[in-house]
């Protein structure tokens, strides 16, 4: 599933990055074929970009090559990277942003607001509301 995610980013992406230049030369070679055939530019109509552009296979793959280098070698797409993965780390570890004072109040109110609703409610309920909550292979291991 993630990989195929990735794949359709990637190649949305790409057409993205190569989708109007592409365009941008099919209209060029219909203005060239336009001249060369003796007709005037200004008989040219915008018909013949009505149709799907016919990418060449070679452009799609020079370009995807120049991505992947751009990728590989940018050092903001490595900070980006490493800063996704930070983010996404669920232990602790070295924090490059730090908290404002809103941002811990806000969150000092949910932890009291939390611990105030648990003195209420019940502990059969909560049990019950847990157990929604529990993984599969959690319960097996547990039963």
């Amino acid at each position: 599933g993630t990989m195929a995610l990735a794949l359709a980013f990637a190649s949305n992406d790409l057409v993205n990055f190569i989708g109007v230049p592409l365009a941008g030369l099919d209209a060029f070679k219909n203005a060239s074929a336009t001249l060369a055939s003796g007709s005037s530019i200004d008989t040219l109509y915008m018909d013949a970009l009505n149709g799907p552009v016919k990418a060449d296979i070679r452009m799609l793959l020079a370009a995807g090559i120049v991505m992947v280098l751009a990728l590989w070698f940018s050092k903001k797409a490595k900070t980006v990277t490493e800063t996704e993965v930070n983010l996404a780390r669920q232990g602790s570890g070295l924090e490059r942003f730090s908290s404002t004072p809103l941002s811990r109040s806000i969150v000092r109110w949910g932890v009291d607001t939390n611990r105030f609703l648990n003195k209420l409610t019940p502990s059969s309920f909560r049990e019950k509301l847990n157990n929604r909550f529990v993984i599969p292979e959690q319960i097996e291991e547990q039963g």
